[in-house]
């Protein structure tokens, strides 16, 4: 049985950019060694895969497609988590880290 991992990040989908890319590789990769992974990010306008949990966002007007996440009760979506990983110092990292 694999370990149960949450990765927090402010850039994910549909931003086109290398973390959005690796956090999706890096899930994808952990899943396939029998982990169960899931990704929280700043709601956008993408559909997201069973285990991508959007959180509240809004525009951030000086970046286009960023998101500012506003992750209140983030932590009440997720449990039982054995990893926390955070790809940013920001909104979503602080998030994680209370979670840890």
């Amino acid at each position: 049985m694999g370990l149960e991992i949450a990765k927090f990040t402010d850039t994910y989908f549909p931003q086109i950019n290398g973390v959005s890319y690796t956090v999706y590789l890096w899930k994808r990769e952990l899943q396939r060694s029998g982990n169960s992974v899931r990704v929280l990010y700043p709601r956008g306008n993408y559909e997201p895969m069973e285990d991508e949990i959007e959180v509240n966002s809004l525009n951030f007007p000086f970046y286009e497609n960023y998101r500012l996440a506003l992750p209140f009760r983030v932590t009440k979506r997720v449990s039982k988590i054995d990893i926390v990983h955070i790809h940013t110092p920001f909104i979503m990292g602080a998030s994680g880290a209370y979670l840890s």
